[in-house]
């Protein structure tokens, strides 16, 4: 909506009566004898409904009364949850909670009575918006709790005496950078970010201090496998490279954070640097957080299978000269898919958990550098069907790996000339594969 047609129907203290008229390239407005053109959009009459749904006094469109809502003053707001999608990532999975009762999104204002689109310059529009951390309701062990991120996002409020010192921009109506009118709205807003989070309704604030809970190391590939936010109810840790300075592989930090967790550890892993879950900040760890100087591990052999392990031992020394051994389910090592190495106990660990931690620890930057994003997904689900056909040697059951890494194989042959009819063999040099046209 047009800041002149804002100004025709603000609220004045008397009951709103206006005509619409769409015409063929525009749509005129009309208040008190006083007319407006506005823009042609697909649906005039809803626009101007909606835009006056809160409005305070009475209204009149053609002749016709409107129904109208009370404007409760509260702000729209958004859980963001950690999660996992169909190919092991932890993307930040959002609900809407309290939304605000106006029937289109792309309101961010309450001007003169009326709900209209501003727009907010970055340096105000971050202070529209407040955060904090709520349980998830999902506890995961006895030392560590996953958190959701609550995100309150404040509605502009503009009163009709101050739309004057509006500007018109681009995108609508905008509040001058560095203005009185600026901070009064923005005064505003932070009084309905904490009237809205008052409400009882609002899921309880987690009262200690949020920790990121690692999901990748820093040889890993940047899209997928977000962090996200934890309370830690035992020992916060960074698990760093090793003490000369030499990188971590991404299967090994994987190997040592997700075993920590898997076996509820009083030792947390937690993220060394901050990072951000649904716009919250997430602190980075604070100087009581201990670091690892070495990770090591001592494996006992199986003698069922060539990867299987009677035992697997994680030995951490700690910065302070402290040692601590720790039982593991899965050891994976190597820099890429192309070497990796892996060992599992198998009574300790099942097939869907191991495919979705090998794709974890093999999705480095190392083989995935796309930055098409429909590139990037195929990629990742093409290593997702690899590492499931990975997890299910490791689990024993080798025939029907090779079974699925060849009808793969075949699937993915596309012939590049018309094939004759007929029946045709072809057999590998090494005489162990045989291919058949089938006419």
């Amino acid at each position: 909506m047009r800041l002149e047609t804002i100004r025709l129907l603000a609220d004045n203290g008397s009951p709103l009566e206006v005509t619409l008229k769409v015409r063929e390239n525009d749509v005129l407005v009309t208040r008190d004898g006083a007319t407006v053109q506005e823009q042609l959009s697909a649906n005039p009459m809803g626009d101007l409904m909606a835009a006056l749904t809160h409005y305070p006094r009475e209204v009149w469109i053609n002749g016709e009364n409107m129904e109208t809502a009370p404007w409760a003053g509260l702000g729209n707001v958004r859980i963001s949850h950690a999660g996992e999608d169909e190919v092991g990532s932890h993307p930040k999975r959002e609900e809407w909670r309290l939304k605000a009762d106006i029937p289109s999104p792309a309101f961010t204002a309450r001007v003169g009575g009326l709900m209209v689109r501003t727009r907010a310059k970055t340096q105000l529009d971050d202070k529209l918006t407040g955060h904090y951390f709520t349980p998830t309701g999902e506890d995961e062990g006895q030392h560590h709790i996953p958190l959701s991120a609550v995100r309150v996002r404040a509605f502009m409020e503009i009163e009709t005496g101050e739309i004057g010192d509006l500007q018109e921009g681009f995108n609508g109506p905008e509040v001058p950078d560095g203005s009185e009118l600026e901070k009064r709205v923005l005064g505003r807003a932070q009084r309905m970010i904490r009237r809205t989070m008052a409400r009882p309704e609002m899921p309880p604030r987690y009262p200690g201090r949020p920790y990121g809970r690692p999901t990748k190391g820093e040889n890993a590939n940047e899209y997928y496998d977000e962090p996200y936010a934890i309370g830690v109810r035992g020992k916060p840790i960074v698990i760093t490279p090793w003490d000369d300075g030499a990188d971590m592989d991404n299967s090994i930090f994987i190997t040592a954070v997700e075993n920590l967790y898997r076996q509820d550890s009083e030792l947390v892993p937690v993220l060394e640097w901050g990072s951000s879950m649904g716009g919250a900040p997430i602190p980075p760890a604070g100087p009581e957080v201990l670091k690892t100087r070495e990770v090591t591990f001592e494996t006992r052999d199986h003698p069922g299978h060539p990867v299987w392990a009677e035992s697997i031992t994680m030995i951490l020394e700690m910065e302070d000269g402290s040692v601590t051994r720790h039982p593991c389910g899965f050891l994976l090592e190597g820099t890429a898919e192309y070497e990796a190495e892996a060992r599992i106990v198998p009574w300790e660990i099942g097939k869907e958990e191991l495919r979705r931690l090998l794709t974890r620890a093999y999705w480095t930057q190392e083989g995935t550098e796309h930055h098409d994003w429909d590139t990037l997904r195929e990629a990742r689900q093409e290593l997702e069907e690899r590492m499931a056909i990975l997890a299910e040697h490791l689990g024993g059951n080798t025939s029907k790996a090779a079974r699925d890494e060849l009808q793969r194989a075949l699937d993915r042959l596309h012939p590049s000339i018309p094939m004759p009819e007929e029946r045709i063999t072809v057999t590998s040099r090494d005489g162990k594969l045989q291919l058949t046209l089938n006419p």
